[in-house]
């Protein structure tokens, strides 16, 4: 294999990998922009934060997810939007496993949606934010192997 087919493997898999991680974050932020009471309900429900944040939490953080979402799919400030979500992902899967090692059973208020809430409750949950961990890696390196380094500039003598 070539390297140039080595580096359009990893350009493909990081857009691939861009496109669902970002799109699966537009999607989730509408429906909590859309009614942020239900979302602090849940939010509460993980019994995590104090009582006093959940409001400020549940209208912030949709329009966050959304940004970093929608700035992920276009590739502007592609890094920066990448961290953000790897950072949001993160807080999700530990307060995932966090509700599941307290043998809770409550929705997750991932996705507004009630058949994707059951698709991924519980267990698929927490697999499925490390697959979306991987998938913002696979960008990482991606970015990182097809962009060319940036060179030095030498000062003028």
């Amino acid at each position: 294999m070539e390297k140039n087919d080595l580096r359009r493997g990893w350009k493909a898999a990081a857009l691939i990998g861009r496109l669902l991680v970002g799109g699966l974050f537009v999607y989730a932020a509408s429906s909590k922009i859309l009614d942020p009471m239900k979302f602090a309900e849940q939010i509460r429900a993980y019994e995590l934060v104090p009582v006093i944040l959940t409001n400020a939490i549940a209208i912030v953080l949709p329009w966050l997810e959304l940004f970093a979402g929608v700035l992920l799919i276009v590739g502007f400030w592609r890094a920066e939007a990448r961290l953000v979500i790897f950072l949001m992902m993160l807080g999700f899967t530990f307060g995932k496993v966090s509700v599941e090692l307290r043998g809770m059973d409550i929705d997750c208020g991932c996705w507004g949606s009630d058949w994707l809430e059951a698709v991924f409750h519980g267990i698929r949950g927490i697999l499925l934010n490390l697959v979306l961990i991987g998938l913002l890696l696979v960008d990482y390196f991606g970015q990182r192997l097809t962009t060319p380094p940036i060179r030095a500039v030498q000062p003028a003598a």
